[in-house]
């Protein structure tokens, strides 16, 4: 394969593309061992004064090349290293290029590839450069029509981007399908798919009275798996147009679902390609969370329909334009569709375990970055997760009905166009008069904001005063001092010593946004320079400050509560968020004192805020299990200033156990009270059995071998995969026999479904028994492996590398050599699978000295390596540069 180029492209090389493409009609020609494309596109210079025309190709047959009808020869045309360069072209120039494709060696899941015995395309970011020459660029749009011919029996399916027009049924078994998108868009949105699939059907009425014809199509045989799917895609159209006003705009909605795919799904115009993971599901087969992922997923690609087809990015910079954004609604989406509150501290556990910590390593950067070596590399939990709070952020300074007057302003302004983050926080400035300027270092600076804030109480003054002092570590590029304060909306109310609400009077909150008007029980107070002081007059009593409500902001917060104010607000606090947040935040505390002490005693005031949380049968089961949760030992990791990952496991696993036995016959009773006769998918259902599976967990943890029986039990058992997975997972991390029987049992069960190995393969990868690597290994040897599809490596080499840490990180350096040897092994099959196996070093510089130096001598390694992609490239130097 075609190494990358390792060449740094900066955003402030822009340049406006010197073509435009009016129209291009696309003919693929399908045979057993190769494609052959036929590309006829209409371009115009947009400035005269070009003399070349560049197309980029990677891995292309030219077959033949027409300019304006005519038979192109050597002088008119040369082939180089990125692509297609012709040569003193005309104003206005019709192209016809041929070109031979090989879908079957196409490994890098880029371009046209198979899946099974499907054809199907994945062009975001550069893909399409490997289907036809092209000019591949997101500012580059034009209106596509295609036309496929295959063997119908083998193909009978043939589809592509907007409406179907023709089919017809041609000679020697072969037939036709032509379709027409009339929208303008990049080609990075061009979709075909052809197989012979199952198919799921249903419509859809829009606002205005059209129907729309809906099509799911799978691997023949599950098509009973995908009716989840279709119901979210139903809510997704439901719920867009009665949030933002948005219709949709074609007479079909194609999803398909394959098994072989880089990312979890694309939502190129009209035709979703999605990773089968977000499409099939059934109580036996997937779990509550696969189905909350199948909402969000299936409603982040339709929403893109407008936040990113109808209008896209002038260029990759900017990606954050669309994935921020989508990302928001379908939170959104997902929060209006379940509890809100669940929903959020979920959210949040994804940010500050993944995007926390990125921002943090060596391959930090803003939310729109200003410089990258290979595009791949810009789908990340900053562009994405971090793009989502700047966006959600956004709403709460300018409120709910500011943002939607911003967003309808934006989709009036720039549809059918390609543009920029600029141009989204111009249209929610002038829909509401509101300057933002200061607001942008949000998307120009990298790093976690770390928001310091003492009280100061004077009772014979009846006052309360906030302290806050603001600012922001060093990052790759970035120095701390040259950094500009960050405007920091801070959501918070004051409580009295019964857990109410005081009134706020503070003349420092003139002009600031209330979470309802005449109340001023709760505000939203913007931090805007590094330090203020808020003062809050005629408080009865010394408050308990509430702080950053609903994390309204993505920062970390330090504030000079002590144990018994977090056990308070743990208690009493009417937030959901920071109920959980502030036992979060106690727990943390006492686990960091437990790692640099050595102390593994849990104080009383942790076990009293866990017995309150046990015993108060008024809790929602599914917020109940949030709160019995512990904070994740990556997320641990981060406030200490060395990685001691021994440590930290040890100190929380000791934590859970000391729970789990102050409280066993309480958590017992929980866990049976929480049973349910029969599988139900309704909120209450799954809020009971994820809270019955995390008193299952905290069982486990005191070694009683009645709980691992119950555990077994629970396994061999239920109706359903979450409470089968769960238990599974209970007993992974002790190998005796209990572990042994219990994986058997579930090989054997489900081995011939590949969807529910992965869940396996998880659970392997991340067991912290002491032969995990030796285990994992052997597991890459065994039929329900396969090296070439992403999930199947995703599941097990990176549940050992990201998931596993005592593991991963072995004093021997086991685990770093099989990940370089693993890096360089995917890296000549699929840069993008490789790429994200590197970010597994990104923590090095936190780890011991003598850690860190096997890591670097890995890196080295794997850095000077012949024919290295790009796309590793770039994450291995980061960590070396950092």
């Amino acid at each position: 394969m075609s190494s990358r180029s390792q060449e740094v492209i900066y955003l402030k090389d822009y340049k406006k593309p010197e073509f435009s493409i009016s129209q291009t009609h696309l003919f693929f020609d399908i045979f057993d061992d190769h494609t052959l494309v036929t590309n006829q596109m209409s371009l115009s210079k947009e400035d005269s004064a070009t003399k070349d025309l560049q197309l980029d190709g990677v891995d292309l047959e030219l077959i033949s090349l027409k300019i304006n009808g005519e038979n192109a020869d050597d002088s008119h045309f040369e082939q180089n290293e990125t692509g297609l360069l012709l040569k003193n072209v005309s104003d206005q120039i019709d192209i016809e290029i041929t070109t031979k494709i090989f879908p079957k060696s196409n490994k890098s899941y880029e371009g046209l590839y198979f899946s099974k015995n499907t054809l199907v395309t994945q062009n975001e970011a550069q893909g399409f450069r490997k289907i036809t020459y092209f000019l591949d660029r997101p500012d580059v749009m034009t209106t596509f029509k295609t036309t496929i011919t295959a063997n119908k029996e083998q193909y009978p399916m043939l589809l592509s981007n907007g409406n179907l027009v023709h089919s017809e049924d041609l000679d020697d078994g072969r037939h036709l399908a032509r379709w027409e998108d009339p929208f303008k868009k990049p080609c990075y949105l061009y979709a075909l798919v052809a197989g012979d699939l199952g198919l799921v059907q249903d419509d859809f009425t829009t606002c205005s009275g059209r129907k729309v014809d809906l099509r799911i199509y799978c691997e023949k045989g599950v098509e009973s798996r995908c009716l989840h799917a279709m119901e979210a895609l139903k809510l997704s159209m439901k719920w867009d147009e009665e949030k933002f006003g948005r219709e949709y705009d074609l007479d079909i909605y194609m999803i398909v679902a394959v098994d072989d795919f880089n990312a979890g799904a694309m939502e190129n115009k009209g035709l979703n390609i999605f990773n089968s993971v977000y499409v099939l599901a059934d109580e036996k087969t997937a779990t509550d969370t696969d189905y909350d992922n199948i909402l969000a997923v299936i409603g982040h690609e339709y929403f893109h329909n407008w936040t990113g087809n109808r209008i896209t990015l002038r260029d990759w910079f900017q990606l954050s334009l669309k994935e921020g954004l989508t990302v928001f609604r379908d939170q959104e989406f997902s929060s209006d569709h379940g509890s809100r509150a669940v929903k959020r501290i979920d959210d949040v556990i994804v940010l500050r375990d993944r995007q926390f910590a990125e921002d943090a390593g060596p391959t930090a950067h803003p939310v729109r970055p200003s410089s990258v070596i290979s595009v791949d590399n810009f789908f990340t939990v900053t562009i994405y997760e971090k793009g989502s709070e700047l966006i959600r952020m956004m709403q709460t300074l300018l409120s709910p009905e500011g943002f939607r007057k911003g967003m309808d302003l934006y989709f009036e302004r720039n549809d059918e166009q390609a543009v920029t983050i600029n141009d989204f926080v111009a249209a929610m400035e002038d829909a509401n008069n509101y300057d933002l300027s200061e607001f942008k270092a949000w998307y120009d600076q990298a790093g976690t904001p770390v928001v310091q804030v003492k009280g100061e109480y004077d009772s014979n003054n009846k006052t309360y005063q906030l302290h806050f002092e603001q600012s922001c570590p060093d990052t790759p590029g970035q120095k701390a001092s040259e950094k500009k304060p960050f405007p920091i909306p801070i959501k918070m109310a004051l409580l009295d010593s019964n857990g109410g609400e005081l009134g706020l009077e503070s003349p420092d909150l003139a002009g600031q946004t209330t979470s309802s008007a005449g109340t001023r029980t709760e505000t939203v107070y913007t931090l805007k320079k590094q330090k203020e002081t808020v003062t809050f007059n005629n408080v009865s009593e010394k408050p308990t400050p509430s702080l950053l409500r609903e994390f309204s902001a993505p920062i970390k917060i330090e504030t000079d509560l002590s144990s018994d104010n977090l056990a308070f607000l743990a208690t009493y606090d009417k937030d959901a968020f920071n109920q959980w947040e502030s036992g979060q935040k106690l727990l943390i505390d006492s686990l960091l004192s437990s790692i640099e002490n050595k102390n593994t005693d849990v104080p009383e005031v942790i076990h009293q805020v866990f017995s309150s949380v046990l015993a108060n049968t008024s809790i929602d089961p599914a917020f109940k299990a949030r709160l019995l949760s512990l904070p994740s030992e990556s997320y641990i990791s981060q406030f200490t200033p060395i990685m001691d990952v021994d440590a930290i496991h040890k100190s929380r696993s000791d934590y859970k156990k000391s729970i789990a036995l102050k409280n066993t016959n309480l958590i017992y009773e929980l866990y049976q009270a929480n049973q349910s006769e029969k599988y139900e998918f309704n909120s209450h259902e799954m809020g009971k059995r994820a809270l019955k599976n995390q008193l299952l967990s905290f069982l486990n943890t005191t070694g009683n071998e009645d709980f691992k029986k119950l555990a077994l039990e629970q396994l061999k058992s239920t109706d359903n995969m979450t409470d089968e997975l769960a238990a599974l997972a209970c007993l992974s991390h002790s190998d005796d026999s209990f572990r042994k029987e219990a994986i058997q049992h579930f090989y054997d069960k489900w081995n011939k479904e590949s969807l529910v190995m992965n869940k396996l393969l998880r659970i392997i990868g991340s067991s912290s028994i002491n032969r995990a690597l030796e285990e994992v290994k052997t597991y890459m040897k065994d039929p329900i492996f396969d090296a070439d599809n992403p999930n199947k490596v995703y599941n097990l080499v990176m549940g050992f590398a990201r998931d596993n840490a005592t593991q991963f990180h072995k004093v021997d350096g086991s685990g770093y050599q099989f990940l370089k040897e693993q890096t360089l092994f995917f890296d000549q099959k699929n840069p993008h699978v490789a790429a994200y196996l590197a970010k597994s070093f990104n923590t090095w510089r936190k780890l011991s000295p003598q850690r860190q130096e096997m890591v670097r001598s890995h890196l080295e390694e794997i850095k000077t390596h012949k024919g290295l992609s790009g796309n590793t490239f770039e994450i291995i130097s980061k960590n070396l540069e950092s």
